[in-house]
């Protein structure tokens, strides 16, 4: 009851208080690609309400702290988070019973043999979740992948902001070429090579 309680409480304050905070920011929304297809599909998944297949998959299969906040960052309802969550009870029961069967493992018995298995188990079920997710979530784009691709308003300054990067990144690789080095440039590099290449 403690791990799973204490999941939940990890839930809320990753959403509430890292989450939301940290998606106030344009580049943190950025960096994170709430405006990308694969995003905006996850973002379709989660705000279902209820208990869906593909949610819970997302918000128990997915990496812990990233998940939750990512939900916070997309302004997701904390209670349907929360409640999509619910299902990891049947995760965290392997994982604490792999631990309290790890630490009898040195007693004579078949403790290590069940604790082997049981952590097995455990990481198996994650495993399925993971692959859940990562399928549920791929379905989404190919089905609404057009939908999802089209621009959304809030989403003008992030698109305008990976535009620039784009341009700047171009201009930066033809600034770099080979070609376009000047003889200093190009000697000091070769010198380096070498000495590298001389003390390897």
């Amino acid at each position: 009851a403690a791990g799973f309680l204490c999941k939940l409480t990890a839930v809320c304050c990753q959403q509430k208080l890292i989450g939301e905070q940290a998606g106030k920011s344009l580049a943190i929304q950025k960096f994170c690609g709430v405006h990308t297809v694969g995003m905006r599909a996850v973002e379709v998944i989660v705000k279902k309400p209820g208990l869906s297949q593909d949610k819970v998959a997302i918000l128990i299969g997915g990496p812990d702290w990233p998940t939750s906040v990512i939900t916070g960052i997309l302004r997701c309802s904390l209670f349907e988070m929360i409640l999509g969550t619910l299902p990891v009870f049947f995760l965290v029961v392997p994982c604490i019973l792999a631990g309290a069967f790890m630490l009898k493992s040195s007693e004579p018995g078949a403790w290590s043999t069940v604790a082997t298995l049981t952590l097995t188990a455990a990481s198996t079920l994650q495993g399925m979740a993971m692959v859940m997710a990562g399928y549920y979530i791929q379905n989404v784009v190919a089905q609404q992948g057009e939908e999802l691709a089209k621009p959304r308003p809030e989403h003008a300054v992030l698109e305008e902001m990976e535009k620039k990067e784009q341009e700047q990144l171009k201009t930066l690789l033809a600034q770099t070429e080979w070609a376009n080095l000047d003889p200093f440039r190009k000697l000091l590099l070769l010198s380096c090579t070498g000495l590298q290449l001389g003390t390897s």
